[in-house]
């Protein structure tokens, strides 16, 4: 195979590639051609093919997710979800070339991308779990077990989450779980306090305060 044409599209900075004289795909990022050394009657096989079409989205997508961490820290785990969805669209557009291997070149290419990422520190689990912590703290919305939760569910791991959350004072999350309790009994429509302190029990609960740090936030309010 031999490649016929190199042509800038029209409507973006991309190239269409054509093989043989036929159209064969696209190449989206400015550095593959060059990386992958393409030019007009290039021999070329299927196995090369391949490989411009990884360069081509890796390159893609390491840009892509460098962008969105610049708006928001990500754990480790979001950006591999954020990869797998948004290459999958890439890998079943081509699965011509990829074929029954195509999951493997997926997994093979996220892996990489997340490594590149790594090396440039812009994944750091660490880092990450700090930063929501802090972020957490400072909003004053949310108990420690629930920004447990958040971080479990983030994917980062327990090692990191109890190291973090465990080097806390106490009295941070008192402070915080007071601030939620003094706005929400201003809300709460109920002319029974007993049954209000009841709502507000159960409303603190709800957001993963323990039993102590409820009743010390409901003194606190003189409402006992």
């Amino acid at each position: 195979m031999k490649i016929t044409g190199l042509s800038a599209q029209k409507k973006s900075k991309g190239v269409n590639v054509s093989i043989d004289g036929e159209y064969a795909f696209s190449i989206k990022h400015s550095n593959t051609i060059t990386e992958k050394g393409l030019y007009k009657d290039k021999q070329i096989d299927e196995q090369e093919i391949i490989d411009i079409l990884i360069t081509d989205v890796g390159n893609i997508f390491k840009e892509r997710t460098i962008v969105l961490i610049s708006k928001r820290l990500r754990s480790e785990f979001e950006i591999k979800r954020y990869l797998s969805k948004g290459l999958a669209k890439y890998f079943s557009k081509y699965s011509h070339y990829f074929g029954e291997n195509s999951d493997n070149y997926k997994n093979k290419l996220i892996e990489e991308v997340i490594d590149y990422l790594k090396n440039k520190n812009y994944i750091d689990d660490n880092k990450f779990a700090k930063f929501w912590i802090e972020n957490r703290i400072i909003s004053n919305k949310r108990s420690l077990n629930s920004i447990r939760s958040e971080l479990f569910q983030k994917g980062v791991q327990n090692d990191i989450i109890n190291k973090l959350i465990d080097n806390i004072d106490s009295q941070v999350e008192l402070e915080t779980c007071k601030k939620i309790a003094e706005k929400k009994w201003q809300k709460i429509n109920e002319p029974d306090e007993f049954k209000k302190k009841q709502k507000l029990f159960t409303y603190l609960s709800s957001k993963g305060f323990s039993w102590d740090t409820i009743q010390e936030s409901i003194r606190h309010l003189c409402i006992t």
